[in-house]
C-alpha cells in the first residue's frame, strides 16, 4: 500500500540532482556578477529557494503514479500510518526488524509528526528563477523522473525496451 495523501507535503517541488546542479551554477554566476546582482539589503545575505516552480501534487500526480509503478493500492495517510505503526510494533515484538524490507519504519516518527501538521510549506522560487534560466524552464515532476527515482531508490528495476527504460 502507498499513502494517497501526505499531510502538509502535497506540493511536490522536487528537482533531479542534474537539474539542481545547473540551477546552482546559474545562481552562482548571477550572484558573482555585479552587473546583474545588486547589493543585498542589510547584511548582504541573499536567500534563493531552489525548488521546482512547477509543482506537482502528491495526491493527484505522485501517489497514483508510484502506486501504479509498484502495483500497490493507495490508501488514506492515516490508514497507511496505522499499518506502518503496526508493522513496526510487530517487528519489535518479534525481534525481527527488517529495515531493508520495510524502510519506512526508519521514518515512522517523522511520518507521525507530519500527520498533525496543518499548514503546508511553500517556498517561493521567484528570486531563484530570476537568477536561473534553467529553473524557469524546468517542468514538474513527471513519469520519466519518477521512473528514474524509483529505480534509484531500489523500488523498481528497469529494463531496456525500444530504446527507453521501462519499469518491470
Amino acid at each position: 500500500m502507498f499513502p494517497a495523501t501526505f499531510p502538509s507535503r502535497d506540493r511536490i517541488d522536487w528537482l533531479p540532482v542534474d537539474k539542481l546542479a545547473t540551477v546552482l551554477l546559474d545562481v552562482l554566476d548571477t550572484v558573482s556578477s555585479p552587473s546583474t546582482n545588486p547589493p543585498a539589503p542589510n547584511n548582504g545575505t541573499q536567500v534563493f529557494h531552489i525548488v521546482n516552480p512547477h509543482a506537482a501534487s502528491w495526491h493527484a500526480d505522485f501517489a497514483p503514479a508510484v502506486a501504479a509503478a509498484l502495483g500497490v493500492q493507495t490508501v488514506d495517510f492515516a490508514e497507511w500510518l496505522s499499518a506502518l505503526r503496526t508493522s513496526a510494533d510487530d517487528a519489535i515484538a518479534s525481534g525481527n526488524i527488517d529495515l531493508d524490507g520495510n524502510p519506512a519504519i526508519r521514518l515512522l516518527e517523522f511520518y507521525e509528526d507530519t500527520a498533525v501538521v496543518d499548514s503546508p510549506r511553500i517556498l517561493t522560487s521567484l528570486k531563484a528563477e530570476d537568477a536561473s534560466p534553467a529553473l524557469k524552464t524546468v517542468g514538474p515532476v513527471g513519469e520519466e523522473w519518477l521512473r528514474v527515482w524509483l529505480e534509484q531508490w531500489g523500488l523498481a528495476q528497469a529494463k531496456p525496451k525500444h530504446g527507453y527504460m521501462e519499469l518491470l
